[in-house]
């Protein structure tokens, strides 16, 4: 089992000693003990201790449902010129002014047992309550995937407080939110099953690829999909909504101050903000129009949710993030992901509470404002999921040309010669990079604002607009007995 620590700021992690010439070049045998921990056994393997967790109703029953200002400027930027940057690319632009901190990603040694075994999780939280002293914090957040979540929660609802030599008390287990969207892309595909998105998709790519972004699986091309198809669309609901030339004109004013610092003022305008609720409440009266339409604005909701998930990572608001956890709880209900369901509702009740349980106001704010969030780039618009950054930095590296899988073996002594030097060879390669004046992870443009995308984007919504235009999604549906009024009606 590997993993990573990261550090926030990044300029908190000083060397604090020289690295000396050997004389005498280790044997393998040796340097294989240095980069592995001691595993550590966990009695209570059989217990499941998370029976005694008390399961808390800590959902909103309102079902008032709001598309951010953000996300409605750059819907509206397209309805108004399809040949505007994507998503991402606009959001990049519209935080350029924002200030931020980059994170340090450390690997840390390998657990040389299977990852969901009881006593390779427990080691890994040992160790992280190590680190938790070293460091003099209160509190340390370890983050797994789904299931290592589950076993992880299991060990620390056994710790007794009065008897906790490993000092675990100190440690808040978080779940991964990358697999969490994974999960919950995955749930959209079951919901709308046999509604023909699976066509729309087919008309941009490959079948087989389509059915993998359905699945949850292929997350860049999957949610690319899935943003192309709802901004077809939040088009043909623009295209039926009326507005004023007046009401175009400042939006299309708001647009020429993207990335300027006054942009968040115009977020907050009066004026702006009734456009946004003129369009909220069409989107409730097409919604009425018949089961189908219902349906699709389902899904033009689900979606926004995702972006306001992604949103929140990126630019690390954690209420936005607790917010959008608890909106996804009931679609894993519905799509029969009761796993994520349940852990997701464990995790949302837990961070719930976490002020209460930092007992520390500074460490709390500096986690909830900015640190939850890992930015390895110089840019605002670039925080990711600790469990996406373990797979980008260790697992990426693993398994690239001259990496672990490629050339090199898993023996110990390689194994540790490769995590214990990833950190100095890291550093290495972005001095390099300096030098050289090139990149290899980053650019001055987002993928999304770059030309050759635009036109994609372009090509691949006009097929969409095609697809959608021949489908009766949004037209006002008469029943059997409104018909026979009406028609009795004209009759008399």
């Amino acid at each position: 089992m590997g993993g990573i620590m990261v550090v926030t700021p990044a300029s908190s992690v000083i060397s604090k000693k020289t690295i000396s010439r050997l004389k005498k070049i280790p044997s393998s045998e040796e340097i294989g003990k240095i980069g592995f921990v001691k595993l550590k056994r966990f009695e209570n393997k059989n217990s499941d201790e998370l029976k005694t967790v008390r399961i808390e109703d800590i959902l909103d029953v309102t079902d008032n449902y709001e598309i951010s200002s953000a996300d409605f400027t750059w819907t509206y930027s397209k309805f108004s010129n399809n040949k505007s940057v994507g998503w991402n690319g606009f959001m990049e632009k519209l935080h350029t002014n924002l200030t931020y901190h980059t994170s340090k990603i450390i690997p840390v040694p390998f657990i040389k047992n299977p990852p969901s075994d009881y006593d390779t999780i427990f080691t890994s939280l040992v160790q992280a309550a190590k680190q938790c002293q070293k460091q003099e914090q209160k509190i340390v957040f370890v983050t797994f995937d789904q299931p290592l979540y589950h076993k992880a929660r299991g060990i620390l609802a056994s710790i007794d407080l009065d008897n906790d030599p490993y000092n675990l008390s100190s440690i808040q287990v978080r779940l991964g939110g990358f697999h969490l969207l994974m999960s919950f892309l995955g749930a959209i595909g079951f919901i709308m099953d046999g509604s023909g998105l699976k066509e729309a998709f087919c008309e941009i790519y490959a079948e087989n690829s389509s059915d993998k972004a359905l699945s949850g699986h292929e997350y860049a091309r999957g949610i690319r999909r899935h943003f192309l198809v709802q901004l077809a669309l939040s088009e043909l609901i623009f295209s039926s909504m009326e507005l004023s030339d007046s009401e175009k004109g400042l939006m299309d004013g708001f647009l020429l101050n993207l990335g300027t610092e006054n942009v968040e003022d115009n977020l907050q305008h009066e004026d702006f903000k009734m456009i946004k609720e003129k369009f909220i409440e069409h989107l409730k009266l097409v919604q009425k129009r018949g089961p189908t339409a219902k349906l699709w604005i389902q899904y033009w909701e689900m979606i926004s949710l995702v972006k306001d998930f992604i949103r929140a990572e990126r630019a690390s608001n954690w209420e936005l993030h607790l917010k959008c956890v608890e909106k996804m709880l009931p679609y894993f209900h519905a799509s029969g992901h009761f796993l994520y369901a349940k852990s997701a509702h464990l995790y949302l009740q837990d961070m719930r509470k976490l002020k209460d349980t930092i007992n520390d106001d500074y460490e709390y704010m500096q986690f909830t404002e900015e640190f939850f969030t890992i930015r390895r780039t110089h840019k605002f618009w670039s925080g990711v999921w600790t469990d996406m950054t373990i797979e980008q930095v260790l697992m990426r590296s693993m398994k690239t040309q001259g990496g672990l899988t490629h050339g090199r073996g898993l023996s110990e002594s390689v194994l540790t010669k490769f995590v214990l030097t990833m950190i100095i060879l890291v550093e290495v390669c972005n001095e390099m990079e300096d030098f050289c004046n090139v990149s290899f992870a980053t650019t001055e443009q987002h993928i999304d604002s770059r030309e050759y995308r635009i036109k994609r984007d372009v090509a691949d919504l006009q097929i969409l607009q095609k697809f959608f235009t021949g489908m009766i999604l949004f037209q006002r549906l008469i029943t059997l007995c409104q018909y026979f009024l009406e028609l009795l009606a004209v009759i008399l």
